[in-house]
């Protein structure tokens, strides 16, 4: 029904205000739903619904102890597109799923909802608790590029190690 009212109210494609107050619809129906995460979100700003800042802490495993900030942009097509999300930090992770590089201040997430696995049906919930489960379970066979990629086969190889690693660049110590 959702796309059906937008195709009625913006048949030309040119005005996007239809498509963003039925996003922003959405996501407030989202926001009603957030059983089971334990991130604490929080609207970018109290008038726009499509971005949120999502805080991870997970309390078991090689990031337990760290805070770490996300960003999610939600498309004026959702919930057909997925949201986007990007790590914002502290530090950089030494992680399989988000980016690692230097030269960037906000890096990016691998997250197999937010490209070929996304359906509708998914919500602001399951990307958060999406998130969250990267801290318990990465994936290592879907890696991000460049560091991400090396953190992943440095998990493969040699978990203590990766551990050890891990908790350094939360630390701020980005020595190999």
């Amino acid at each position: 029904m959702i796309s059906k009212i937008t195709r009625e109210t913006n048949p030309d494609q040119g005005n996007q205000a239809p498509r963003q107050l039925t996003a922003a619809i959405r996501v407030e129906r989202d926001f009603g739903n957030l059983e089971g995460i334990s991130s604490k979100i929080e609207l970018v700003d109290q008038a726009n619904k499509l971005a949120m800042f999502v805080t991870v802490n997970p309390k078991t495993g090689t990031w337990s102890g760290g805070t770490f900030k996300f960003l999610i942009r939600v498309p004026d097509t959702y919930p057909h597109d997925p949201p986007k999300v990007l790590y914002l930090g502290p530090s950089r992770l030494w992680h399989p799923n988000i980016e690692g590089e230097s030269d960037k201040k906000e890096w990016g997430v691998c997250l197999n909802i937010l490209r070929a696995d996304w359906k509708p049906v998914l919500a602001v919930r399951d990307v958060v608790f999406g998130l969250e489960m990267m801290f318990y379970e990465p994936n290592i066979d879907d890696p991000l590029p460049g560091t991400a990629k090396e953190a992943a086969r440095h998990l493969r190889d040699d978990p203590k190690g990766f551990d050890r690693k891990a908790k350094q660049w939360m630390s701020g110590n980005y020595v190999n």
